[in-house]
């Protein structure tokens, strides 16, 4: 008798140490199920305002006439940049934007890079002032004047440095 009360005692300890991993288990996969519910409800919801965004744009005459020079035969995706207009394409292998006024004055132009191909400067600022934190895309741009500037994406936000990787400003994506 002394066997099988010891017996039923360890079953119901083991029992009740599993049922206690199990509802913490549980919790922990609801709350990574709850999060990755919320991240995907807000890329759904910035997708949906990105494409809103891009439905309702008139570029002007000349700045598709600007563009169709800058870029012959290229196809662009066009958004309302304040009163710029953005044009994003794909040119010789990269992928791209060119800022334009209204007037077709094109103002600057993005290409992506690889992050490795950032000065090191840049990602040795990144690395010290975002720590735990990643560079998630590059590029470099060139304004109308010849200034080559870099930008780095970090936690939503660009990086913007000059063209030997010194800090120059933060700004929101």
């Amino acid at each position: 008798m002394k066997k099988y009360f010891i017996l039923f005692a360890l079953a119901g300890t083991v029992s009740a140490t599993s049922f206690g991993q199990t509802e913490k288990e549980t919790k922990e996969k609801k709350e990574v199920n709850e999060k990755k519910e919320m991240d995907e409800h807000k890329e759904m919801k910035e997708e949906k305002e990105h494409e809103e965004k891009m439905k309702h744009v008139m570029v002007p005459s000349a700045v598709k006439t600007s563009f169709s020079k800058n870029y012959p035969g290229t196809t662009a995706k066009w958004e309302k940049e304040g009163s710029n207009y953005e044009a994003g394409f794909k040119h010789e292998g990269h992928e791209m934007s060119a800022l334009y006024d209204a007037d077709g004055k094109m103002t600057e132009s993005e290409m992506e890079i690889k992050i490795g191909d950032l000065p090191n400067s840049a990602i040795e600022y990144v690395k010290a002032n975002y720590k735990d934190a990643e560079i998630e895309e590059a590029a470099k741009i060139t304004k109308a004047d010849g200034e080559v500037n870099y930008e780095a994406e970090v936690k939503g936000m660009d990086l913007i440095f000059d063209k030997e990787g010194n800090f120059l400003r933060e700004q929101k994506d």
